[in-house]
């Protein structure tokens, strides 16, 4: 009798640790525990952010690279590094990404520099630089000045600092 009573208890007890930890864990559906693994697979996933320009071997070595943060839009995932240079180097690295990237120069457009074209209306439009890398991945390149009310050439060297991103469209190759 002691036996049977010393496998009662043994069985409560292991029943009632059992019911304890259930608690601790949430049931969920199999679509939820799905979910649930896309996205700690996409966390685990290696960023498609760096400093792009060192990777291709054509950064200037006037510009200083800042971050690189990958972005949603409504347009798609982005993944953006930020590079900056003093106002000192900003023509020698426009000229290097003109050369390099086809970036139009740089142009006063209500309170920043920018690369812009115009057409035969006199009408501007945007007109960065691009890139597209050996596994077809495309990426554009734009240069700004922070907002300043300088809008000569010969007045860059008053600008503190221009910025160079370099943006990668993850959904689009080539």
């Amino acid at each position: 009798m002691w036996h049977l009573r010393q496998i009662v208890i043994t069985f409560l007890l292991i029943f009632a640790s059992a019911a304890l930890h259930a608690r601790s864990f949430k049931v969920t559906s199999p679509q939820s525990l799905s979910n649930r693994i896309e996205r700690q697979a996409r966390t685990q996933e290696v960023s498609p952010c760096q400093d792009f320009l060192d990777s291709w071997g054509q950064k200037p070595p006037q510009l200083q690279f800042i971050d690189c943060q990958q972005v949603a839009t409504s347009q798609g995932d982005r993944a953006i590094a930020t590079y900056s240079t003093t106002s000192a180097d900003a023509a020698a690295v426009e000229a290097v990404l003109q050369h390099k990237f086809r970036m139009a120069p740089l142009q006063f457009v209500e309170g920043t520099w920018e690369p812009v074209v115009s057409n035969d209306k006199g009408q501007l439009r945007p007109a960065s630089g691009e890139f597209v890398d050996d596994n077809g991945n495309i990426f554009e390149v734009v240069m700004t000045s922070e907002r300043t009310t300088f809008s000569r050439r010969q007045d860059w060297r008053k600008i503190s600092k221009f910025k160079v991103s370099i943006i990668q469209h993850l959904e689009m190759t080539r």
